[in-house]
């Protein structure tokens, strides 16, 4: 049987990384895609051009008010009510880049693992200098640390960023979808991938999926309650509070606190 991808994006603005993304997804060796975007209240023509150019693509439009989450979950249900089972959902950010046999390898890859409950993401390199940004998180609960993958063969993953990663459609069936109402924007792909890792999924990195990525444009370093932030207090509160082990939540709470009080990230 063969498999189609529903790809999914998300988009405010920034028309012309979402130019770059859609010539590499029509460049593609593997032709059974079918593309869904969310443009969440753009107002650079981001809509009106992808109608004219890019016919094909299922533009789905919100209000300027969905951020990334919601506006995933929004392209999901208009998926899900046309994917079959064996079909999968790559998610891609708006401002990557990538070589045209991409999804030929993830699809190669995936089904040369055992079983259906496998989540493959890609390597992320920075588009400016080709060092590796994203690979797999590694999730250390009692120090509350998220580190990168080494990238080492057999080496267990406790998370994945949505910078594409490829999820079966049975997932979302059976898992639901991304927690917008705690993760609006940040963290609703680690806190997802670790829910379906407790619920039995593999979380596994394709090496040959490599993903170009404008990083300088990935949120907000600074320690601050916005949500662009990504070090938001509350947001941490959060991923400790749904995601964290029982065993170890009282200690993040304690180091979240400690982190409050004296500015540290």
């Amino acid at each position: 049987m063969r498999n189609r991808i529903y790809i999914l994006t998300a988009v405010h603005n920034d028309l012309e990384d979402t130019k770059k993304l859609l010539s590499s997804i029509y460049a593609q060796t593997f032709k059974d895609v079918e593309v869904f975007l969310v443009d969440d209240g753009s107002t650079d023509g981001t809509s009106k051009y992808i109608k004219s150019n890019y016919p094909k693509v299922n533009v789905i439009e919100g209000d300027g008010n969905l951020w990334w989450t919601a506006s995933l979950n929004l392209g999901l249900k208009k998926i899900l009510e046309k994917a079959k089972e064996d079909d999968f959902v790559w998610i891609i950010n708006n401002d990557c880049f990538f070589s045209k046999d991409v999804l030929g390898k993830l699809l190669l890859f995936v089904k040369s693992l055992k079983g259906k409950k496998n989540i493959v993401g890609s390597i992320v390199l920075d588009a400016k200098t080709k060092r590796v940004f994203e690979s797999g998180v590694k999730i250390n609960w009692r120090k509350l640390k998220f580190k990168q993958s080494n990238l080492k063969k057999g080496e267990k993953i406790d998370a994945l960023p949505t910078k594409g990663t490829l999820y079966p459609v049975k997932a979302f069936k059976e898992l639901s979808l991304f927690d917008a109402k705690h993760f609006p924007h940040y963290f609703s792909d680690y806190e997802y991938t670790i829910r379906a890792k407790r619920s039995g999924y593999r979380l596994l990195i394709c090496p040959a999926s490599k993903i170009y990525n404008r990083s300088e444009r990935t949120g907000k370093n600074s320690l601050s309650f916005s949500k662009k932030s990504k070090i938001n207090p509350l947001l941490q509160l959060n991923i400790v509070r749904v995601a964290c082990p029982k065993k170890y939540r009282l200690k993040c709470y304690i180091l979240l606190i400690s982190k409050l009080i004296h500015g540290r990230r």
